[in-house]
């Protein structure tokens, strides 16, 4: 579980790097509006696409699982029967909808000059991301999480890009970036067909639908369909509420600013895939202290990492987003504000995950329900008076309050806390070189190659200040096994210092 884990950690950094690239690619290719009309288009496309899974994604692989171990391959094959015939017709009637909508919601509701054309034939890519997205949980539910992993974090991104690459070439903007898209999305679908080919029966007579499987699949999915629609709303609200009462420049602006930003959350993201399977273990033995323990030595780790981020996008954000355009400078406010409201995140560590892990996703859904309702609200108030800064206020301000609820609750159940003095070094080992480093700044000129060397001595600097505190023996233990999860080959015995794992 843990190999998996690191494996999808490292795959995950991979996924977003690649789709670092693709935004400035397309950035440079199409210009801040252009992007702005692109982004809030595909933006729709996909939030309607995940909505019209309904919640059947869970319902998949928890029932797919469930019938594995009962070795029934006629449930199986029924369930996948009717979670692709359900979500075929809602996505359907979703792109139908869209399609006769698509003038109202061009001029009337974002109040945007979109190429309609161009935008209307995003909308048949609806249905495909939905299977696209049903066939990766029926991967989830027959346990080959490394080839959904391949697909979503490295062919779909990696795809998308090379085809952007070929249709400018070829002399489209607009129209390529939406093709590329689309095709990216279809070739996916395929290699998953292709991949589940001997998990779905194809060939004979179809599984009939039973009634008592068609209910404990409905039973089980529509209460997670809440959940679902929440959780992609909250991803993407920001986004839907600058189209809505500010310009697609905007739009576009706040997008990159917020990928950029979501450096800070790397490390937050690559622990997660692998302290969460430790989590459930450790709790269904009752064993939670080595929870507390994991807790904090993790949470310290992802500190040390997110503070390096911090300092780095603090001192060259707007450097960082004049690679996407000059026009994007603008964005350097929102870089900072989120850049702190993901600090908040790393430093109550994965207690939201946490919660899933000990069997109290309710408290996940009542946190989720809080933090939209408040983060809608101040989108509403703040953007028609702070434009993206008032979307990045209503971001911070979400976030913020959903991780110290999370911690709230897991202190009051497991009464535990990640919290640990040590934390205050790496916090002075990011003063102490941004400090020297921004004084630099401020004196040389501002030159590509000046500001190469200066983020080269900012890692330098901060790297040597870590080193001179030293990492306590249960981080450099923690830091070995992660190292175990995410390399193909076992670390030997002779290898590990002596004193690692034993007592200060």
């Amino acid at each position: 579980m843990l190999k998996i884990g690191g494996f999808a950690g490292v795959s995950k950094i991979s996924d977003i790097l690649t789709r670092y690239a693709t935004s400035i690619v397309l950035t440079r290719i199409l210009g801040v509006e252009l992007f702005g009309i692109f982004v809030l288009g595909r933006t729709i496309v996909m939030v309607t696409g995940l909505l019209s899974k309904l919640g059947m994604g869970y319902g998949v692989v928890r029932q797919i699982a469930f019938y594995t171990a009962k070795n029934d391959d006629n449930k199986i094959q029924q369930t996948i029967r009717l979670a692709i015939l359900v979500s075929c017709f809602i996505s359907l009637t979703a792109t139908i909808l869209l399609l006769w909508l698509g003038d109202y919601f061009s001029t009337v509701l974002f109040k945007k000059p979109m190429p309609v054309l161009p935008l209307k034939i995003l909308v048949f890519t609806i249905p495909i991301i939905t299977i696209l997205h049903i066939l990766m949980d029926v991967l989830r539910g027959f346990k080959k999480i490394n080839k959904r992993i391949v697909v979503e974090f490295y062919f779909l991104p990696l795809s998308n890009l090379l085809m952007i690459f070929i249709f400018f070439l070829l002399g489209y903007r607009l129209e390529g970036a939406i093709v590329s898209f689309i095709l990216s999305n279809i070739i996916s679908l395929m290699i998953l067909i292709i991949i589940n080919r001997k998990k779905i029966r194809i060939t004979g007579p179809p599984p009939f639908l039973k009634k008592k499987v068609v209910l404990e699949f409905f039973k089980f999915s529509f209460p997670l369909a809440f959940v679902d629609i929440i959780g992609v709303l909250k991803n993407r609200i920001e986004v839907l509420f600058l189209g809505l009462l500010s310009t697609a420049s905007n739009v576009g602006i706040f997008f990159i600013a917020f990928r950029l930003a979501n450096l800070t959350s790397i490390p937050w993201q690559a622990f997660n895939m692998i302290f969460a399977p430790m989590v459930s273990g450790y709790y269904a033995r009752n064993e939670i202290k080595k929870i507390e323990y994991n807790y904090k030595n993790i949470t310290k780790l992802m500190v040390l990492f997110s503070m390096y981020f911090l300092g780095f996008l603090l001192i060259f954000s707007s450097e960082l987003l004049s690679i996407f355009g000059s026009e994007f400078i603008k964005g350097t406010a929102v870089v900072i504000l989120i850049c702190f409201g993901q600090m908040v995140k790393t430093w109550v560590g994965h207690a939201g995950p946490m919660l899933a892990m000990i069997g109290k996703p309710s408290l996940n859904l009542l946190i989720t329900v809080i933090t939209l309702i408040l983060m809608a609200m101040l989108n509403l108030l703040l953007i028609p008076r702070l434009g993206i800064t008032g979307a990045a206020v209503a971001h911070v301000t979400g976030m913020t309050v959903s991780s110290l609820l999370e911690l709230f609750f897991i202190h009051r159940l497991l009464h535990i806390h990640p919290f640990r003095k040590d934390f205050l070094k790496p916090v002075f080992a990011v003063l102490l070189s941004g400090a020297v480093i921004y004084l630099f700044k401020t004196l040389l000129p501002k030159t590509i190659l000046v500001t190469v060397f200066l983020a080269t001595a900012f890692t330098a600097l901060y790297s040597v200040l870590l080193y001179l505190q030293k990492l306590t023996n249960e981080e450099m233990e923690m830091l070995y096994t992660i190292r175990q999860t995410t390399l193909t080959r076992r670390i030997k015995k002779s290898e590990i210092p002596k004193n690692v794992g034993k007592k200060n």
